[in-house]
């Protein structure tokens, strides 16, 4: 990208802050130098400052973190998205194992031949 602003607006110093050995308020740790404003003296109004800015280093940026912060207001929609994604990832990946768990359980009773329902007593009576 060659004087072109690129596609996203990095949110270091707002959305995501990070602080050196010295108290100090910096972008981030690959921008260390650029702010050098006391964690103390650093306000809401810097906050806002800093989250309508681009940084002049978001081509280059090699942060994860901070591009991963900076996504719920570059791309709100993808976001939520994934997040539905991951849900339903986990909420099928719960109900396969419960479905596996309770068919191990009915295999357990019949070998010592009891029912199921009688296993699932002695398991919750003995832990």
């Amino acid at each position: 990208m060659q004087e072109e602003i690129p596609e996203w607006k990095c949110r270091a110093g707002s959305r995501y802050l990070y602080i050196d050995e010295h108290g100090d308020t910096q972008f981030c740790s690959a921008q260390r130098g650029r702010l050098n404003k006391p964690i103390i003296e650093y306000t809401r109004k810097d906050l806002r400052q800093h989250s309508k800015t681009y940084k002049g280093c978001e081509s280059a940026c090699s942060i994860f973190c901070g591009y991963r912060s900076s996504l719920v207001d570059n791309a709100p929609i993808d976001v939520i998205k994934a997040l539905y994604q991951n849900w339903r990832r986990s909420v099928n990946l719960t109900l396969k194992k419960k479905r596996k768990f309770g068919s191990n359980r009915t295999k357990a009773a019949e070998s010592l031949g009891i029912s199921r329902r009688g296993l699932l007593n002695k398991i919750e009576r003995y832990g």
